[in-house]
């Protein structure tokens, strides 16, 4: 096949296939992303990195930064996959634009932009249960918007607003999400997502709690300054 041509015309490509080779068998055996030193992930200079093999590299050093909650820096490194998006095959090309859903919702970005590319995903995520990277960026699309902002995405995707509408029931999301990790293969990697999904609703939960103390604080300079 064409990885195996790579790899023989190519050091960094057979190094990039030997280290996706050791890191899937050492992350199913339970080993953490973020034990790996971040050199690991990074390809040398000159390097084709839209090539599957390097891709894959590629998103290990982004998951990385993800699971260390180096947010920026992450972001850092899907803006550089994206400068180059029309060079990858479709399955990075998908990977890396679901990612750009992922921080588009983390960063609550106009609802237009965000109902673009979820209306592109929005079925492959709902059918790929047992994906989950997938079901990590369904539980952030379902958990930081709001019911109302949910129906307005539908009502822009579908051109009309839906007269049914069921509420997410946000505890049965977070446990069918840790099945999914429970029973998924490769052990570290289900580790890597439930963590960035955990550290994220306690982020949600802080800034709630910060916004309502701050609402509070408001409603009693309100009271004193009318007295």
């Amino acid at each position: 096949g064409m990885n195996l041509k790579s790899i023989l015309k190519c050091k960094a490509m057979e190094d990039a296939f030997y280290l996706q080779l050791k890191v899937n068998a050492q992350m199913s055996d339970g080993k953490q992303i973020t034990e790996y030193p971040p050199e690991t992930f990074d390809l040398p200079e000159g390097t084709d990195k839209t090539n599957m093999l390097t891709a894959f590299v590629d998103l290990y050093g982004y998951y990385q930064q993800l699971a260390l909650y180096n947010f920026d820096e992450a972001e850092k490194r899907l803006i550089k996959m994206e400068e180059q998006l029309a060079s990858y095959k479709l399955a990075i090309m998908n990977m890396i634009i679901l990612e750009r859903l992922f921080f588009n919702l983390l960063q609550h970005k106009p609802l237009e932009e965000i109902a673009v590319l979820y209306n592109r995903y929005r079925t492959a995520i709902k059918i790929s249960k047992t994906n989950i990277s997938m079901q990590r960026i369904g539980y952030i699309y379902e958990t930081y918007l709001s019911e109302e902002e949910k129906r307005d995405i539908m009502t822009l995707i579908k051109k009309k607003r839906p007269k049914k509408w069921k509420e997410t029931d946000q505890d049965k999301l977070y446990g069918d999400f840790l099945k999914v990790a429970r029973d998924y293969p490769v052990a570290g990697e289900a580790d890597m997502f439930v963590d960035i999904v955990e550290y994220l609703r306690e982020m949600k939960k802080e800034a709630a709690e910060d916004l309502s103390l701050e609402l509070k604080s408001d409603e009693f300079t309100d009271i004193t300054t009318e007295l």
